[in-house]
């Protein structure tokens, strides 16, 4: 499970696919082929929140893939938002840092700078439209 996490940070799509299918309750038969590993070894239970932050993730990872299993990116702080059990999830907008736009104040100008542009360029400054 950890290797499968840490395997989410280099941008593995096929590690978040995995684990998705691990905690929407999946045999793990399945997933791991023919060794034979239960619930009780790897000590985890189907968990619906922690499969849809996985499938978040994969969505993700999946938009910025580069080749069949390997994204482009890498996501540092799966940790953050997704711990692996026992630890409890923390309280999460489903929105990872990669995809929030960098928020960059802008002043808005004076008045006397927009009185000026107008005018230079013959623009009336409450609409912005030409003078004529």
């Amino acid at each position: 499970m950890p290797l499968l996490q840490r395997g989410i940070t280099a941008g593995s799509t096929r590690s978040a696919i995995l684990l998705e299918a691990i905690f929407n309750g999946q045999p793990l038969d399945q997933i791991f082929g023919r060794e034979k590993i239960t619930r009780q070894k790897l000590n985890i239970k189907p968990d619906p929140e922690r499969a849809r932050r996985y499938e978040i993730y994969f969505q993700f990872l999946l938009s910025n893939q580069k080749s069949f299993v390997v994204s482009n990116v890498i996501i540092p702080d799966v940790n953050k938002y997704m711990p692996l059990p026992p630890a409890p999830l923390p309280e999460w907008d489903g929105i990872l840092p990669q995809q929030k736009p960098a928020m960059v104040a802008v002043e808005k100008p004076s008045e006397a700078l927009i009185k000026k542009l107008c005018h230079k360029e013959n623009l009336d400054p409450a609409s912005g439209r030409p003078m004529n």
